[in-house]
């Protein structure tokens, strides 16, 4: 059909009650009750701004899309990151990221509370050199659960850094944001 379209440069109407088809075929979307106009639009504007419930029913809640400023940390973030303590060896460390497939690991205290961040190039460097995970563990920028999930790619691009520890009340930490789970957050969302 949008072949057609195309090579014909003619404006089509195309009446359906299949979202799917509609979101699909279309260029612009419009949804009528009781022979009045409720929205008229494209499919991105409708599925991103639906003017009422009525419109936000018939599209479907699983068809909305929303902004990614719009989509919280806590909806995208692993909530078992792969953590020791600060104290812990280096050797416990590397052993720990092996079993795990991970390169990094995220140092906390006896509370929980995120302290800093230790990758497998850190270690490496300082076997020979120091003992414990937190005399080479270094910073990292956090983000808390309620943050945006733009912000929080934003500051890994900005910052060229691969995940984001996520942290709560009295900096505990509770998950980590990674770029392959927002990737994965769009595909399932999608």
């Amino acid at each position: 059909m949008k072949r057609l379209q195309q090579k014909l440069h003619k404006t089509i109407i195309f009446v359906t009650h299949d979202m799917d088809e509609a979101l699909k075929i279309a260029d612009r979307i419009v949804i009528m009750k009781d022979g009045h106009i409720i929205q008229a639009a494209t499919p991105e504007e409708i599925l991103q701004q639906p003017v009422n419930d009525f419109v936000r029913n018939f599209i479907g809640e699983e068809r909305l899309v929303r902004r990614p400023e719009q989509v919280t940390v806590a909806e995208v973030m692993l909530k078992k990151p792969v953590k020791m303590e600060y104290y812990k060896g280096l050797r416990q460390g590397l052993a720990t990221m092996r079993e795990a497939g991970v390169d990094s690991l995220l140092i906390t205290d006896n509370d929980d509370k995120f302290l800093g961040v230790v990758d497998v190039q850190d270690i490496q460097v300082n076997l020979s050199k120091k003992n414990k995970l937190h005399e080479i563990m270094r910073e990292q920028p956090t983000a808390r659960e309620d943050d945006n999930v733009k912000t929080v790619v934003k500051l890994m691009v900005d910052r060229g850094i691969r995940f984001v520890p996520v942290v709560g009340q009295e900096g505990r930490l509770k998950g980590i944001v990674t770029r392959s789970c927002v990737v994965n957050f769009i595909l399932d969302y999608m």
